[in-house]
């Protein structure tokens, strides 16, 4: 089964950058018919209002429409927020002041394939003078370099880059309230995590992450529980209309700000919160803010994972192999890297184990490394060993750089540790 085997019931749309005053116009894009394009104008195009459609005989079909003015305040709005920029990125994509839409019709097909589609449309129409592209539904900016890497990842798109996350900090340094945009727009919903942990800036990214995937499988519902992960790991999603009515004031004033009380703060959204048989939420009598995520991460926690997750994020870490190796090779192996390989057990109960090693060096098909933690079916296996395991293996891996964490489904420091090492 795919990972999500439901349609994204909208046509994904974005807008291409540009640092001119004025975008590029309409016969700019004409050379799109020389890399196998058909590009039709509207008949009623003006240089100040045209319409082209454009079609790949693979990704289906496009729509462009120009131009579009003054789109710095929409660029700074989502730039400030977005994680998935390196320092540069963000510089150059501030410099945009005008655009052109992308519209790439729907076809039926899973987010995550859909939204794979609207990059190769949109680095297409980029040519070699756009600064970058704004994805409308998720609020996500992509820089040219980030949609390289991804288009380089022959695997669909990972569900981070369906949202965006916001971290708003009212009162002092500390985050007091995270939040999403993204997923209500493709007709899941948003979450709201309050007083949430610091380490969500970077090393639990990975907790939303795995929020989203239970949310877009629809395991997650409004209204009701989930066991998230173990240990002590169970949330609840109350819709955020309930929450700022039933809440306590304390926590209702996190996100009791101007923008928390607008439709897109409210509609199509939960607030992450003990569930009901927690001894807090039980003692308050009312919605109560979880716990589990404002808290330090427990050690040896481990995220549940459907099987279908799990095969894709193998998909991706095979298909990111050599993404990992670019980013070693650049910080001229002084990185911690970390993968995960599976292999079969010998108990009925756990067919496969999916265990952590420590890489120290590659091969085009295999990874020189040490297991970390001994295994519980697998009696030939002991902690501590080393030896070259095949890629076929791999489900998973991070790599540490000086800049921040590296993921298949995160990029961005690996930008910059290639950018550096040139």
């Amino acid at each position: 089964m795919p990972l999500l085997d439901w349609p994204q019931p909208v046509p994904s749309c974005g807008v291409v950058l540009f640092a001119s005053i004025e975008p590029p116009g309409m016969d700019a894009f004409g050379g799109l018919r020389d890399r196998g394009f058909d590009v039709v104008a509207d008949a009623n195009a003006t240089p100040g209002d045209w319409t082209l459609r454009i079609g790949h005989p693979t990704w289906g079909r496009a729509t462009l429409n120009g131009p579009i003015a003054k789109v710095a305040k929409l660029v700074a709005a989502s730039a400030s927020a977005d994680g998935h920029l390196t320092r540069t990125e963000r510089e150059t994509v501030t410099r945009a002041r005008s655009g052109v839409t992308l519209t790439v019709d729907a076809l039926g097909e899973s987010p995550i394939v859909a939204r794979k589609r609207f990059l190769r449309f949109a680095f297409a129409v980029m040519g070699t003078a756009s600064v970058g592209v704004v994805d409308l539904l998720s609020q996500r900016i992509w820089s040219r370099g980030a949609i390289v890497d991804e288009l380089s990842i022959d695997a669909e798109l990972d569900v981070e880059g369906l949202y965006i996350r916001h971290m708003i900090s009212n009162s002092g340094p500390a985050p007091e309230w995270l939040h999403t945009h993204g997923l209500g727009e493709i007709g899941a919903f948003d979450l709201d995590i309050l007083n949430p942990d610091v380490a969500f800036s970077d090393l639990r990214l990975d907790t939303v992450r795995a929020i989203a995937f239970t949310i877009l499988e629809r395991r997650a519902q409004m209204g009701e529980e989930l066991e998230l992960a173990e240990p002590e790991g169970t949330i609840a999603f109350v819709p955020a209309e309930q929450f700022m009515r039933a809440a306590a004031p304390e926590h209702v004033a996190l996100r009791d700000s101007d923008a928390a009380t607008d439709e897109a703060h409210l509609v199509n959204r939960a607030v992450v919160c003990e569930p009901e048989s927690s001894p807090f939420a039980m003692l308050a009598g009312r919605p109560t803010p979880s716990i589990f995520l404002s808290a330090p991460e427990p050690e040896g926690m481990i995220l549940q994972a459907s099987k279908a997750v799990s095969d894709f994020m193998a998909r991706r870490a095979r298909a990111s192999f050599p993404l990992l190796r670019a980013t070693f090779d650049a910080l001229r192996g002084d990185a911690d890297v970390f993968v995960k390989l599976a292999y079969d057990s010998e108990l009925p109960a756990l067919p496969k184990e999916h265990l952590w090693f420590r890489a120290h060096g590659f091969r085009d098909d295999a990874i020189d490394a040490t297991l970390l933690s001994a295994p519980f079916g697998i009696l030939a296996m002991q902690a501590g060993a080393r030896g070259w395991h095949g890629i076929d293996r791999l489900s998973d891996w991070k790599l540490g750089t000086p800049y921040g964490p590296v993921f298949p489904w995160f990029t961005a420091h690996s930008r910059t540790a290639r950018r550096r090492a040139r």
